[in-house]
């Protein structure tokens, strides 16, 4: 459904992209940047092909928040995609502006590791030690420091 999720300042800076199939170019925000200020007016259209590419936008707080799609895609869908988005962000980073989406969305930013849950029954095959590990009780073997 959707290929590439940018965000855009209103000069045309990247401040987040994603490209989630590889299907697409790289060059996808510079497209669609000169594809919404060449046209007449203040308002873009919310959908639009150029150049082989068909694009979904909303725009709030000066942000063009944009995604590249198949061109059988559900137009209403991604919009209200994007809208939830906006307001994911928007709540997260308080006021949605170029400079709080630089300051809490970093590009190198990942999910912490964690490490792996051990459990005192690895390997539980009899139902009766499913259940005392489900309250909390310790087998015989875990007592003598036979399993970890």
């Amino acid at each position: 459904m959707i290929s590439q999720l940018f965000i855009l300042s209103s000069k045309g800076d990247r401040l987040v992209y994603r490209n989630f199939r590889g299907d697409g170019r790289d060059d996808v925000t510079d497209a669609f940047y000169r594809a919404v200020t060449a046209l007449p007016g203040d308002q873009a259209p919310v959908f639009m092909a150029h150049e082989g590419q068909h694009f979904v936008h909303v725009r709030h707080g000066g942000l063009y928040v944009a995604a590249t799609t198949a061109p059988d895609a559900s137009p209403f869908v991604l919009v209200e995609f994007l809208n939830r988005l906006v307001t994911l962000l928007r709540e997260h980073c308080g006021t949605l502006s170029e400079k709080s989406v630089t300051v809490n969305i970093s590009p190198s930013s990942h999910f912490p590791q964690f490490p792996p849950f051990r459990s005192p029954f690895p390997y539980c095959a009899c139902a009766a030690r499913r259940d005392a590990a489900a309250r909390g009780e310790r087998s015989a073997q875990w007592r003598r420091g036979l399993v970890g």
